[in-house]
């Protein structure tokens, strides 16, 4: 008998993953919202026009869910996690580091 806080379902992870990136697609639609009732950007300002937070969360999730299942499922989950938390950390400095290259 498997160990029910270490068992994923693949089957649950069918519909489960859609409905991760639609709430997610509404939090930061919502958060974005408040954002540009407080703030007041230009709004030529191309990160808080809708396309880019939708998009960037829709691809964010789906990276997201298939490194969860890449790990779960993978034989040496903590090593694999370990490598790639490392590799997104990095590659999460990158959109930063273009916009002080622009400005």
């Amino acid at each position: 008998m498997p160990d029910e806080s270490t068992h994923v379902d693949s089957r649950r992870m069918l519909w489960l993953a859609p409905l991760t990136i639609a709430a997610s697609v509404v939090a930061v639609l919502a958060v974005r919202e408040i954002a540009l009732r407080i703030v007041h950007p230009s709004p030529g300002f191309a990160p808080l026009t809708l396309g880019p937070p939708v998009i960037d969360t829709i691809l964010g999730c789906l990276g997201a869910v298939l490194v969860f299942a890449m790990v779960v499922f993978s034989p040496e989950s903590v090593r694999t996690y370990r490598r790639v938390a490392v590799a997104v950390l990095l590659l999460s400095f990158i959109p930063d580091v273009l916009l002080n290259i622009a400005t």
